[in-house]
Formats: structure tokens, sequence, C-alpha cells
């Protein structure tokens, strides 16, 4: 719970950031949260279940990568949630579980995100582009751009690769 916390707290500095920017307003802001929250919670319940030696089930890994599915199509935000939730996986984990539940969720996170894919196919992938930073470059321009500055930025310079 401690790390949930820290990442809601994380989370919150940081939407608060970039949520006047974002084109997708605060509905879509709202539906991130709960979807992100609900994938969380999900998770530690998977977690709880496998280390009692249950299965999941495959209707908690379907809900589950739906979850993470419709968080990512109405804000990438979702990501710390994500993260969190994989954490909380791995933490929990056993090869039953892994055997079990990658594919189903996969498959429903493709589901609940699919919107967000065909979009994207059919306007040349613009989410993915820097349009509004690095000087509206292209995705395969602005991509290596944005990890230099990043490793500027962070002063990671000696990681490159």
């Amino acid at each position: 719970m401690v790390l949930f916390g820290l990442v809601l707290r994380f989370y919150k500095a940081w939407t608060l950031q970039f949520s006047s920017d974002s084109d997708h307003g605060i509905v879509m802001l709202m539906a991130m949260m709960v979807c992100g929250v609900g994938a969380v919670y999900l998770a530690c319940k998977l977690a709880n279940r496998s280390r009692n030696g249950e299965g999941g089930g495959l209707g908690a890994y379907l809900l589950l990568g739906l979850l993470a599915g419709l968080g990512w199509w109405s804000n990438q935000l979702v990501v710390a949630f994500l993260l969190t939730t994989a954490l909380i996986l791995l933490m929990g984990v056993s090869w039953r579980m892994i055997r079990e539940g990658t594919l189903p969720v996969l498959c429903a996170f493709f589901v609940g995100s699919a919107p967000f894919w065909i979009w994207n196919i059919s306007h040349e992938w613009g989410t993915f582009d820097f349009r509004e930073a690095l000087g509206r470059l292209p995705l395969h321009v602005g991509l290596p751009a944005f990890y230099h500055t990043f490793l500027t930025i962070t002063e990671l310079e000696s990681l490159r690769f």
C-alpha cells in the first residue's frame, strides 16, 4: 500500500503539470484514474490468490487487461498505474499465473485500447509524433532527440549506448 500511495503522490504532481496541456479533458483523466486504480486493485487480488495457491481465473485476467487497455486509451498517463500493477504482479508471481494470464491480459488490453490504435494507424501515428515539442519533429527524428534531451536533463550522459 505504501508503494501505491507513493505512486499516487507522484501521479498527482505529474497530472497537475500536464493536464492543462491535454486535449482529453478532465473526463478522460478521471476515466484513466478509475481504470488505473481498478487495475492496481485487481493486481493485488490476483497476487494474493497466487500466494495462496489459487488460480486467478480467466475473467479476472480479462478484466485486468480491459482496465489497462481502457486506461491507455483514455490517457497514457495511466503508465504510472500500469507499472505499479506490473510490480505487484511480479512480486506475487507464480509460473501458473504467467501461463494462464499473459495471453488473456494482452488480448483484453488491445481490445480495450483498440480505438487508440485504430486512430493512430489512420493518422500516421500522430500520438507519437513530437508535433508540439522539440521543433515539431516526426517520430523517427523526435525519439532520438527526446532521448538525448532526457539524458542531458537527468545528467545520465554516461549511460549513452
